[in-house]
C-alpha cells in the first residue's frame, strides 16, 4: 500500500509517472454535535480508502486525510492550498471522498465522491456497506482515468 510515510512517499517520487492519482479523506471534527456519528463515519471512510488503496497500488497514493471542523468557515481556501501544491508536484488526479453532504455543494479542483453511510448491525451488513461504496469509488476513478 502507498500511504502517507517516509518509505512509500520515496516510492511515490520515484514513480510519479505510474502513480498519477492523490486519494484524500475529507473529515469534518465537531466534538459537540453528533461525537459518535462522526467517530462512525470516519471508520467507514478509512475503511473505504484503505481498500481503494489497496486494489488500485502503483497507481494511486493514499494521503492524510483532510480534516477541519463542521463549522470552520473557510475551508475550501484551506482545502484549495492542498490541491495547488499536489497539481505543482505534478499529480493529474485528485480524488476526495466524504461523508460530509457539505461538499456536494462545493467546487473544488478535483473529484468529490460523497460515501454516505447508514449505521449497520451487524458486522456482515457493514462489510457490505462498505463494498458497495468501494465499487461506487471505483467507478469513479475509473472513469477519470479514460
Amino acid at each position: 500500500m502507498l500511504k502517507w510515510n517516509s518509505s512509500d512517499v520515496g516510492i511515490y517520487l520515484a514513480q510519479k509517472e505510474y502513480i498519477d492519482t492523490i486519494i484524500i479523506p475529507l473529515h469534518a471534527v465537531n466534538f459537540v454535535d453528533e461525537v459518535k456519528k462522526n467517530g462512525f463515519l470516519w471508520e467507514n471512510l478509512i475503511a473505504i480508502t484503505n481498500e481503494i488503496e489497496h486494489r488500485f497500488k502503483g497507481r494511486v497514493m493514499l494521503c492524510p486525510p483532510f480534516t477541519y471542523h463542521s463549522k470552520e468557515p473557510s475551508v475550501t481556501a484551506r482545502l484549495e492550498q492542498w490541491i495547488e501544491d499536489f497539481y505543482d508536484g505534478e499529480a493529474k488526479h485528485i480524488l476526495f471522498l466524504t461523508s460530509d453532504k457539505a461538499w456536494q455543494q462545493e467546487q473544488v479542483k478535483g473529484s468529490v465522491v460523497f460515501v454516505p453511510f447508514e449505521m449497520q448491525e451487524t458486522e456482515k451488513g457493514k462489510k457490505e456497506a462498505i463494498m458497495i461504496q468501494v465499487e461506487k469509488v471505483t467507478k469513479s476513478l475509473l472513469g477519470m482515468w479514460k
